[in-house]
This record gives C-alpha cells, sequence and structure tokens, in this order.
C-alpha cells in the first residue's frame, strides 16, 4: 500500500493499533500475520500515545526538516513596518520561506490550526 501523506499513515497505524487490541493477539503475533515491521509497530504506538499524552497533532519527527535543528522564526513589535500599509492588527503572522504568509487572531482555535498545519504537510 502506497501511502501519500503522513496524515494517512497516522490513521492507517490507529486502525492497525486497534485491530491489534481487538485480536487478542500479542503484537508479535500481530506483525508476523500481518506482515508488519514488529519494531514499526512498536515506533508507531509510542508516538501516537505521545501524541495522545500531549495532545500534539504534528509531532516533531514529522515536521519537514526534521532533526536538522530550530526553526527560524522572527518576532516583530506588532507594529507595520512603513512599506506596507497598515492593516487590521493580527496577534499571530506564520511566515514560510517561500513567502506564504498566514495571519490569524490570538484566539484561533489550536486544534483546527494542527489540522490546517497536518494538511499543508508541515
Amino acid at each position: 500500500m502506497v501511502m501519500t501523506s503522513r496524515a494517512q499513515k497516522r490513521v492507517l497505524w490507529q486502525q492497525r493499533l486497534a485491530d491489534l487490541e481487538a485480536s487478542g493477539m500479542t503484537q508479535a503475533a500481530y506483525c508476523a500475520a500481518r506482515g508488519i515491521g514488529y519494531s514499526t509497530l512498536q515506533r508507531w504506538q509510542r508516538r501516537l500515545r505521545s501524541e495522545a499524552a500531549t495532545g500534539a497533532a504534528v509531532q516533531a519527527d514529522d515536521a519537514p526538516g526534521a532533526g536538522l535543528g530550530l526553526i527560524p522564526i522572527r518576532v516583530r513589535d506588532g507594529t507595520a513596518p512603513k512599506k506596507e500599509p497598515a492593516a487590521a492588527p493580527l496577534d499571530l503572522a506564520l511566515i514560510w520561506p517561500n513567502g506564504l504568509r498566514l495571519q490569524l487572531p490570538v484566539t484561533t482555535d489550536a486544534g483546527w490550526l494542527a489540522a490546517l498545519l497536518r494538511s499543508l504537510g508541515c
């Protein structure tokens, strides 16, 4: 099965782990019966448990450039630069290296934002 996105892989592994629990089989027997690597199953189990415990939808190892270090951010004082027309004040701006800019109020639902970033592959 060819997976096209990390979100699809996450759903697949959530389903597999639910199937494992319902089967009553040991992890090793389940993996052997389905041709799944035992260490892969354990890695996904740890990842999904960690996400559930922290409420994180996107893990650092899923992020583009994972393992490369810190992600650069730019913090401004909230005033618009003189070369840009003044706009309604927004509390949060996400700016990608390619110039894509997303501005949101600070009251934006974190779950919605996480789902959006996941769908964008971030």
